[in-house]
């Protein structure tokens, strides 16, 4: 009787388990932009309340944080992710932000990450460096 219920939980587990190394070249999330490495996130841009990355690979993602994360005297961003361990972020997760500002000491907040942002006014943005 133990058998069967031993062969349901390695099926299970082996079905829940990652098809392959997130941030590893040929990564079918990175390569449909649904993912980015967080090392490659090389410049940003403030727009409203919402900051926005650009990766090496040039998409450009929305950061989207309730409450006074960004604004236009954001001088630096740098991207962690919030829960979990790994080097990438996929659309939908929380990152961890750390916002450097020209006026004020510099804030952590929770961002929501959405996109790719395929709009040409929000990934034309003028960027700067981190």
């Amino acid at each position: 009787m133990r058998l069967p219920l031993l062969t349901a939980f390695a099926l299970t587990a082996a079905a829940c388990a990652p098809t392959g190394s997130p941030g590893v070249s040929g990564d079918p999330d990175i390569a449909s932009g649904r993912c980015f490495r967080i090392g490659q996130v090389h410049n940003f841009n403030v727009s409203g309340d919402d900051a926005y990355i650009r990766t090496n690979q040039a998409d450009v993602y929305r950061l989207v944080s309730s409450g006074d994360c960004f604004d236009q005297g954001t001088t630096s961003l740098t991207v962690e992710r919030h829960l979990g361990v790994g080097q990438t972020l996929c659309v939908g997760e929380e990152a961890r932000v750390r916002v450097g500002r020209a006026t004020s000491t510099p804030v952590v907040c929770i961002a929501r990450v959405e996109g790719p942002i395929t709009d040409s006014s929000v990934s034309g943005l003028p960027a700067r460096q981190r």
